[in-house]
Protein backbone atom coordinates (compact mmCIF):
# COMPACT_ATOMS: atom_id res chain seq x y z
CA UNK A 1 0.00 0.00 0.00
CA UNK A 2 1.51 3.25 -1.21
CA UNK A 3 2.27 6.10 0.94
CA UNK A 4 -0.11 9.13 0.75
CA UNK A 5 2.53 12.50 0.08
CA UNK A 6 2.03 15.61 0.65
CA UNK A 7 3.97 18.49 -0.60
CA UNK A 8 6.93 15.94 -1.65
CA UNK A 9 6.72 14.63 1.76
CA UNK A 10 5.20 11.27 3.42
CA UNK A 11 2.03 11.91 5.77
CA UNK A 12 3.84 10.41 8.83
CA UNK A 13 6.39 13.61 8.75
CA UNK A 14 3.05 16.37 8.31
CA UNK A 15 1.63 14.34 10.94
CA UNK A 16 4.37 14.07 13.47
CA UNK A 17 4.65 17.91 13.20
CA UNK A 18 0.72 18.07 14.72
CA UNK A 19 1.65 15.52 16.83
CA UNK A 20 4.07 17.87 18.26
CA UNK A 21 2.08 20.65 18.29
CA UNK A 22 -0.28 18.80 20.31
CA UNK A 23 2.11 17.18 22.60
CA UNK A 24 3.53 20.59 23.32
CA UNK A 25 0.02 22.39 23.90
CA UNK A 26 -1.06 19.90 26.27
CA UNK A 27 2.11 19.52 28.69
CA UNK A 28 1.75 23.24 28.84
CA UNK A 29 -1.73 23.91 29.23
CA UNK A 30 -1.58 20.92 31.82
CA UNK A 31 1.07 23.00 33.37
CA UNK A 32 -0.81 26.12 33.87
CA UNK A 33 -3.93 24.06 35.09
CA UNK A 34 -2.18 21.70 37.76
CA UNK A 35 -2.14 23.44 41.26
CA UNK A 36 -0.34 21.99 44.06
CA UNK A 37 2.95 21.73 46.50
CA UNK A 38 6.40 23.35 45.70
CA UNK A 39 8.18 19.79 45.50
CA UNK A 40 5.34 18.92 43.12
CA UNK A 41 5.69 21.50 40.62
CA UNK A 42 9.40 21.44 40.87
CA UNK A 43 9.43 17.18 39.80
CA UNK A 44 6.57 18.41 36.95
CA UNK A 45 8.56 21.17 35.88
CA UNK A 46 11.79 18.27 35.80
CA UNK A 47 9.52 15.61 34.05
CA UNK A 48 7.73 18.15 31.40
CA UNK A 49 11.57 19.78 30.24
CA UNK A 50 12.72 15.68 29.82
CA UNK A 51 9.81 14.86 27.36
CA UNK A 52 10.49 18.06 25.58
CA UNK A 53 13.97 17.22 24.88
CA UNK A 54 13.06 13.43 24.26
CA UNK A 55 10.11 14.78 21.55
CA UNK A 56 12.90 17.83 20.26
CA UNK A 57 15.49 15.24 19.40
CA UNK A 58 12.94 12.55 17.78
CA UNK A 59 11.34 14.99 15.84
CA UNK A 60 15.24 16.60 15.32
CA UNK A 61 16.11 13.20 13.80
CA UNK A 62 12.62 12.60 11.66
CA UNK A 63 12.96 16.08 9.95
CA UNK A 64 16.61 16.03 9.17
CA UNK A 65 16.15 12.40 7.38
CA UNK A 66 13.36 13.48 5.39
CA UNK A 67 13.48 17.19 4.50
CA UNK A 68 17.50 17.09 4.17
Amino acid sequence: MPVPVIFGKPIQVWLGMILAIFLAWQIFSGFMVVKGKPQYMKRHKAVVWLIIAIASAHIYFGIRSWFF
